[in-house]
C-alpha cells in the first residue's frame, strides 16, 4: 500500500468533509470508495498504516453537549 493510493485519498477527502469524528463501523456504513462497500476492519487497518508511515492522527472530536457545554464555531 502507498500513501498516494487513491482509496486512502478518498478516505482522508471523506474525512475531511464530515466535521465530526467517526468510529470505523460508522465509516465503513457510508464510505463507499468506487462504488464498493468498505468493511470496518479495512478501515481499522488504514488508519494504522497512516499512524504508521504517514503520522495521521485521527482524534475523538470532543463532544460538548455531553459534557454540559455548547458547540461554538469558529471562523
Amino acid at each position: 500500500m502507498d500513501l498516494f493510493d487513491p482509496r486512502i485519498l478518498q478516505l482522508l477527502t471523506f474525512l475531511t468533509r464530515h466535521q465530526a469524528w467517526l468510529s470505523p463501523h460508522e465509516i465503513s456504513r457510508s464510505f463507499h470508495p468506487d462504488g464498493s462497500n468498505t468493511t470496518a476492519r479495512t478501515i481499522h487497518r488504514w488508519f494504522h498504516f497512516l499512524r504508521e508511515s504517514g503520522s495521521f492522527v485521527y482524534y475523538p472530536y470532543p463532544k460538548a453537549n455531553a459534557l454540559g457545554l455548547q458547540d461554538v464555531l469558529v471562523r
